[in-house]
């Protein structure tokens, strides 16, 4: 008898047990789909803030670019070459109102504006592919000190592209970007420079110790 009492009361446990657990386990659900719920929304939201002052900038920039502020023109010019990014963000890549901004902060002097207007010459992109214009507005980046202009200069006189091909003035070129850390200057520097006769190393040398970059 007593065993058929413990019996009894396990199975009356284990049904307990069961009823307990159906009442509790819809509410834990039922919360854990409301919490993702919330944080969809928060993550929606957050997305909508950075949304809407991603387009405040832009319109910002915008603004000053039609302005006249150089610094503005080529950020705009490198946001319509980028493109967006994979989350959306940004402008849509238009190559042609990128070279109209390089354009603009490049007349003015802006020398990274100026070397971006050369590559979108070397590569044909929003303008017609044009070595010679490349090479015209990497020097004129390179002249005001900008380490990509030079580094570009230096391999249009490295290859011959747009201007005549000359291994001292692109050593030249390349030690002057690699003095301020551009890698690709560096590299070049390292193939070149066994290549070259000790004459010509003195020369390239004594080019760039003479540089003086071009006042504003």
């Amino acid at each position: 008898m007593a065993t058929d009492t413990h019996t009894v009361m396990r199975c009356l446990l284990v049904f307990l047990g069961f009823v307990v657990a159906a009442s509790l386990y819809p509410a834990k659900a039922a919360e854990r789909v409301k919490a993702a719920e919330r944080a969809v929304a928060a993550e929606r939201a957050k997305a909508a803030e950075r949304e809407k002052a991603e387009a405040k900038k832009i319109a910002e920039l915008h603004t000053q670019a039609e302005n006249g502020s150089a610094a503005a023109q080529n950020s705009l010019g490198v946001l319509y070459s980028k493109g967006k990014d994979a989350s959306g963000r940004g402008l849509a890549k238009d190559d042609v109102a990128a070279a109209k901004w390089f354009r603009k902060a490049a007349d003015q002097g802006h020398a990274e504006a100026q070397n971006n207007l050369g590559v979108m010459y070397a590569y044909g992109e929003g303008v017609p592919k044009d070595e010679m214009e490349a090479a015209k507005w990497y020097r004129k980046a390179a002249e005001r000190g900008s380490a990509l202009g030079q580094s570009n200069l230096g391999h249009a006189y490295f290859t011959g592209q747009g201007v005549a091909k000359d291994e001292i003035e692109a050593y030249k070129w390349w030690l002057l970007a690699k003095a301020q850390g551009n890698e690709n200057a560096k590299n070049h520097c390292g193939i070149l420079e066994p290549k070259l006769s000790a004459l010509d190393r003195e020369e390239g040398q004594r080019r760039a110790r003479e540089f003086k970059p071009a006042k504003s």
